[in-house]
C-alpha cells in the first residue's frame, strides 16, 4: 500500500530530504549507477551484493532513527526490520518516495544478480560461489568485505506470503574487515613542469588555476574523518584564483603544497583528474590557456603487476601550452605528518634555501636521471626567511606525505643559507616508515638550529588544512 500511494507522487519545489538520515540513504541510492558501471567494467557481481546490503543496512538505520515501529518485527532478507504503525495518510511524502526509490533499486540488483523468490537450490549456490570468486580476485578493491557465506545444510529460512518456506537467496554480508595484510594504497603528486609554447618570448609569468583528482568510483572510502556524507569528491591539488596566483617561470618544475583533504589521497582502479591552468604575464596584461584536461586515469593494470609502487607522469595540453604531471601510486602507504620548529636563531640571521623530502630505503624511482628524480620530490621550505621565528614553528609548503610502508623510509635533506649565499646548515637525515608513532631529528647549523618531527599515522590526517601552494 505504501508503494503504491508514493507511485502517484512527487517530489515538488522546495520539498526536500530534510533529515541526515534521509540524506544518506537518497545519496547512497544516487550511487547505484557508479557502483553498476564498476561491477560491469570488471565483471565483478559482487560488487552489486555489496552495494544491496550497504542499502539495506542504511535502510534500517533509517527506521531506526524515527523509532515508530510495531512491537512484532519481519525477516526482510536476512535482516530483522520493523516497520511503521501509523497510516499511509501520516506518511510524508518524501518518505514515500524514498520507499518507492529503494524498492525500484532493489529490484533491480535482484535482476540483475539473477536471484528472486522463486530462485532453485542449484541457482542459489551457483550466485554464491560466483560472489565468493569474484571477491577473491578483485585487484583494486584491497579492503573489499568477505562474504558469510553457509554451508547447504545450514541455509537460512525465512516466511513469504502465507507462510511459505523457501531457501533464503540472499546472505548477508558483514561489516567491511581489511584483508591480510591491510592496504592503505595512495596517489601522491609531487611536481608539474609547465611549458608556455604560444609566446617564445615569455619567460616568467603568473600561474592561476585548479588541480583536483577523485576516486572515480569511490571504492575506498575516508576513514579519518568521520563524515555522513559520500566522501569520494574531488580533492584539490592546486587552487589558486586571479588576485592569489603565483609566480612562475617557464620550463620550471612546481612543487604541490598539502591537498585540501589534509591528508594523502586514496585511489582504486581509477582516478579522474581535471586540470584547468592559465597564465599570465608579469603585468597581467596577456593571458595564456596552459591547459585545459578532464579524463579518467586507469590503475587496474598497477594492482595486476608485483611491484607495490609504481612513478607516473600526466601530460596535458591547452590551447597555448602543456604541463607534465609527475606522481607516484603506492598500494600500502602511511601518512608522514611533518612539523619543523626553529629552537635558536642568531640576532639578525635571515635564514634562506631549501629543505627536500624525498623516498629513501632504495626506493625504484624506474630512471637513472636525477633531473626526473628531482620531479618526485616534495619541497618543504623555500626562501622564505620571514617565516623563521626562535621558538616557532615554521609554515612548511607541505607538511603530509604519503610513504611506503613496508621497507620505505623519508629522507629530509636540508641545505640553508645566509642573506649573502653563505651555507649556514647542510643536513640529511632519513626516518624510517612506522604505522604509528613519532621520531624526530636535531638540525644545527653556525647560528640556528632547528627540531624536526615525524609523526606516522594510518588513520588520520593532518590536524591542520593544508594551502594548495606550489
Amino acid at each position: 500500500m505504501l508503494l503504491s500511494a508514493a507511485s502517484e507522487l512527487t517530489l515538488g519545489m522546495g520539498e526536500v530530504l530534510e533529515e541526515r538520515v534521509e540524506r544518506v540513504l537518497g545519496l547512497h541510492l544516487l550511487k547505484f549507477t557508479e557502483v553498476l558501471k564498476e561491477s560491469c567494467l570488471s565483471i565483478l557481481p559482487h560488487l552489486l551484493c555489496e552495494y544491496l546490503n550497504d542499502l539495506i543496512e542504511k535502510f534500517d538505520r533509517y527506521h531506526t532513527f524515527y523509532g515508530s515501529c510495531v512491537s512484532e518485527g519481519r525477516y526482510f532478507i536476512g535482516i530483522k526490520h520493523k516497520f511503521w504503525q501509523v497510516g499511509i495518510a501520516a506518511e510524508p511524502k518524501t518518505r514515500l518516495l524514498l520507499y518507492e526509490a529503494i524498492a525500484i533499486v532493489m529490484k533491480k540488483c535482484f535482476h540483475l544478480l539473477g536471484i528472486n523468490s522463486e530462485s532453485s537450490s542449484f541457482e542459489v549456490s551457483i550466485a554464491k560461489s560466483l560472489l565468493a570468486q569474484s571477491s577473491s580476485k578483485r585487484p583494486m578493491d584491497v579492503n573489499a568485505p568477505v562474504a558469510d557465506l553457509e554451508s547447504d545444510n545450514k541455509k537460512q529460512k525465512r516466511v513469504v506470503g502465507a507462510g511459505t518456506s523457501v531457501d533464503n537467496v540472499i546472505t548477508r554480508l558483514p561489516s567491511p574487515i581489511a584483508r591480510d595484510p591491510p592496504r592503505n594504497p595512495r596517489f601522491e603528486p609531487f611536481s608539474i613542469l609547465l611549458n608556455i609554447t604560444k609566446d617564445s618570448e615569455f619567460t616568467k609569468g603568473k600561474l592561476l588555476g585548479n588541480i583536483s583528482v577523485a576516486d572515480t568510483f569511490g571504492l575506498l572510502s575516508d576513514q579519518w574523518v568521520q563524515s555522513y556524507e559520500p566522501d569520494c569528491c574531488h580533492v584539490s591539488l592546486f587552487n589558486h584564483e586571479w588576485f592569489d596566483s603565483i609566480d612562475i617561470n617557464n620550463y620550471d618544475s612546481l612543487y604541490f603544497g598539502n591537498t585540501s583533504s589534509r591528508h594523502s589521497v586514496a585511489f582504486s582502479s581509477a582516478m579522474e583528474i581535471c586540470i584547468k591552468l592559465f597564465v599570465t604575464t608579469e603585468n597581467k596584461d596577456a593571458l595564456y590557456q596552459l591547459c585545459d584536461h578532464q579524463s579518467d586515469m586507469d590503475f587496474s593494470k598497477f594492482w595486476e603487476k608485483d611491484t607495490d609502487s609504481t612513478c607516473g607522469a600526466l601530460m596535458a595540453t591547452g590551447l597555448d601550452g602543456h604541463i607534465m604531471m609527475h606522481y607516484i601510486l603506492l598500494k600500502d602507504a602511511v601518512d608522514a605528518v611533518l612539523e619543523l620548529t626553529c629552537t635558536s636563531l642568531a640576532d639578525n640571521l635571515k635564514v634562506y634555501g631549501v629543505i627536500y623530502a624525498y623516498y629513501g630505503g632504495n626506493f625504484d624511482y624506474q630512471c637513472d636521471d636525477e633531473f626526473l628524480k628531482n620531479s618526485y620530490m616534495s619541497l618543504l621550505y623555500q626562501d622564505d626567511p620571514d617565516s623563521v621565528l626562535s621558538g616557532a614553528k615554521i609554515p612548511l609548503r607541505k607538511s603530509v606525505i604519503a610513504v611506503p610502508n613496508k621497507g620505505g623510509s623519508l629522507v629530509i635533506k636540508a641545505k640553508l643559507t645566509d642573506e649573502s649565499g653563505n651555507v649556514i646548515l647542510s643536513k640529511y637525515c632519513e626516518f624510517p616508515s612506522q604505522t604509528q608513532g613519532s621520531r624526530g631529528d636535531d638540525l644545527d647549523g653556525l647560528g640556528c638550529s632547528f627540531r624536526l618531527q615525524v609523526i606516522w599515522s594510518q588513520g588520520r590526517g593532518c590536524s591542520k588544512g593544508g594551502s594548495y601552494l606550489l
